[in-house]
């Protein structure tokens, strides 16, 4: 990875700076951050700033214009959400001020923080654990369990590719709500998700799911951070139809996730076959442990 992609939205005093202090770590770096009268900072697993400058409103708003090609209004849905995304398929988290309307948040205008989330694929990182998720040629319904920052995205991403690949050439629809595992940019995924991967971006997670299976005929169905009683109403009609389903859910360890009401529905009525607990590690995508649907340590990776 290069950080162009990076480089070409950030604004222009700040570049040759960045440049210079993130040649050769791109691969590690996680976030930028960009703050109204704080300098600019980075995180790659620690924090680092350029002290001397601090970010002005002026600054804020060339950033805005270089990430949404100078139509701002064409992103508002995303603002809406806390993010726009751009090309490479990086993320960027918003905040400023917030107008909302009938209890809805309806845009953020003077945006006055921006952090920039590097969007990292690490190619093969689901081949240890793929071997787990199938029986025969069916993959079985996984859950896969981790704090932020510990790479569940990009295993899920990596799953994508795998078995819509030559591994086992499936249909695969991913149904991405905040754009994180295609990492779409205008509709086109700029991340390798395989060959025979439909993405469902932008969408909301229930309903996504319930689109898929009526019109895209997924084998496996591949969706990230569910929660909810609308999201475990939506898995239970799409596991009736046949359907594998590979998803992601925060947890900072076994027990915490078991605390949470809405999960132990899903572990109860045992939708879930197998599930993947990750490590707290500077090494994002390592596997803890895996566990059967009984929530028994079964293997060993």
């Amino acid at each position: 990875m290069t950080g162009q992609d990076i480089i070409e939205v950030v604004p222009q005093k700040y570049r040759t700076r960045l440049q210079q202090c993130l040649q050769g770590k791109w691969n590690q770096i996680q976030e930028i951050r960009f703050r109204i009268g704080q300098p600019v900072e980075w995180f790659d697993g620690e924090k680092h700033s350029i002290g001397e400058t601090h970010v002005t409103r002026m600054d804020m708003k060339e950033m805005m214009d270089y990430m949404s090609g100078y139509s701002l209004y064409a992103f508002e849905d995303e603002i809406a959400k806390g993010y726009l995304t751009i090309p490479g398929g990086h993320r960027v988290g918003v905040a400023g001020q917030v107008v909302v309307e009938e209890g809805k948040v309806k845009y953020i205008q003077n945006i006055t923080f921006a952090n920039i989330r590097i969007s990292h694929e690490k190619i093969g990182c689901a081949d240890v654990i793929l071997p787990y998720l199938l029986e025969g040629n069916n993959v079985r319904n996984t859950l896969i369990i981790s704090p932020p920052r510990c790479g569940k995205t990009t295993i899920l991403r990596d799953l994508a590719r795998k078995i819509s690949g030559e591994t086992l050439r499936k249909n695969v629809v991913i149904v991405d709500e905040r754009s994180e595992i295609a990492g779409c940019y205008r509709g086109e995924p700029q991340k390798e998700v395989g060959p025979r991967t439909d993405v469902l971006d932008r969408c909301p997670k229930a309903v996504g799911m319930m689109m898929a299976v009526r019109s895209l005929s997924p084998e496996v169905l591949i969706v990230d951070e569910i929660g909810g009683r609308q999201d475990i109403l939506a898995l239970q009609e799409v596991l009736k139809c046949g359907c594998s389903v590979i998803a992601t859910a925060h947890g900072e360890q076994w027990e915490s996730w078991m605390k949470r009401p809405d999960m132990q529905e899903l572990f109860q009525k045992k939708y879930f076959e197998r599930y993947i607990l990750l490590k707290q590690s500077g090494n994002p995508g390592q596997v803890e442990n895996l566990r059967d649907a009984e929530g028994v340590e079964c293997f060993d990776i």
